[in-house]
């Protein structure tokens, strides 16, 4: 090669190499720009962690406290889960019954309603209470509300409520009580202050006025008597459970956490005896009672109208509390005509689920 080629190569070899020098520059700044803004991106997360700026000299936190950090998440996104499924959960006891006020005595007050009668009683609130006057009563666990208002008007004049306080401050000047919309704050100032002399987890009374204004009461109490169990009850509906404390002229008397719950023999309860756990659900048209001794499966009382599941007239739907059943019918003992699609009856079941026994209700 002789020196005018050599010369050509060298000057074409610098020219390349002024024109790349440049370009790696460039790329060299961006990457050191892209790895400073990714340490700032950590930065950042970890300090967004704790509500402040990212700091120019700051550095990620350690791994450990991070994963520390992810555990204590897990087990606050899992206790609100289970707050969540506890409170979504249905409760062990509610109902909601409408009926009319009969009588008015003395703090009692007697309520017709579409399945029997409702007894009211506190010593004092209920004397404003007058015959013809509408009520409606709505219970879950050991809370208790009722309204008295006048027919045809949907905003009560008077309502009562019953439960165990809730705390809401430190101070305990204010507490709340269950109510079929929520919550309700009660102040513990002024005329109320001696319920903060009340043991924690004592059940309080108080009374609402049409203005808010509240005033506390002794306790109300509620005694239901369930005699007709196929009468149609729009809206109303219970769940009750309690224990049989005695069984007296076919009337069976059950305590439950409101009251006492008495089913007469046109429930279709047979038989029960002292010391029984009984389970009671009610809705529009059926009414639902299991009774079991410990240890041993439940027997269970439907009453309803009948309704035949297949043309020949040996099957029968039933509603349960976990859904609509269809159940054959045993063959009569006695020769005798089918019941007509309407008629009210009783079946009782045994702890499989089979039907013993079919009575018409009178």
């Amino acid at each position: 090669m002789d020196r005018s080629h050599g010369f050509l190569l060298s000057a074409t070899t610098a020219a390349l190499f002024l024109l790349l020098a440049p370009v790696s520059m460039v790329i060299a700044d961006q990457s050191a720009v892209g790895n400073d803004s990714s340490v700032a991106d950590q930065t950042g997360s970890a300090d967004h962690t704790t509500g402040t700026e990212p700091a120019l000299n700051s550095e990620p936190q350690p791994v450990e406290d991070n994963a520390a950090l992810g555990k204590e998440g897990e087990a606050r996104d899992e206790a609100s889960l289970a707050d969540e499924e506890s409170a979504a959960a249905e409760p062990t006891s509610y109902m909601k019954l409408t009926g009319r006020i009969r009588r008015a005595k003395s703090g009692f007050v007697f309520v017709r309603t579409p399945i029997g009668r409702i007894t009211l009683f506190s010593d004092k609130g209920l004397r404003t209470a007058k015959a013809g006057q509408m009520v409606t009563i709505w219970t879950r666990e050991n809370n208790i509300v009722v309204d008295i208002h006048k027919k045809g008007e949907p905003t009560p004049i008077r309502r009562f409520i019953t439960g165990v306080p809730v705390y809401t401050s430190p101070e305990q000047t204010e507490v709340l009580l269950w109510t079929p919309e929520g919550g309700q704050t009660i102040s513990l100032e002024g005329e109320n202050s001696k319920f903060s002399e009340i043991e924690e987890g004592t059940p309080i009374t108080v009374q609402l006025d049409q203005a808010g204004d509240v005033e506390p009461l002794p306790q109300l109490t509620v005694d239901i008597e369930i005699s007709n169990g196929t009468r149609k009850r729009q809206g109303n509906m219970m769940k009750l459970a309690g224990t049989v404390s005695r069984v007296k002229a076919g009337f069976a008397f059950v305590e439950t956490p409101i009251g006492i719950l008495t089913l007469s023999k046109n429930t279709g309860l047979r038989k029960a005896k002292a010391g029984q756990e009984v389970t009671v659900w009610l809705n529009d048209h059926h009414l639902v009672i299991d009774v079991r001794k410990e240890g041993e499966p439940a027997h269970r009382y439907v009453t309803g109208k009948v309704v035949y599941a297949s043309r020949d007239r040996r099957e029968i739907k039933l509603w349960t509390p976990e859904g609509e059943k269809t159940i054959s019918l045993p063959p009569a003992k006695k020769k005798r005509r089918p019941y007509r699609e309407g008629t009210p009856i009783t079946v009782q079941l045994n702890g499989a689920g089979e039907i013993i026994d079919v009575r018409k209700v009178r």
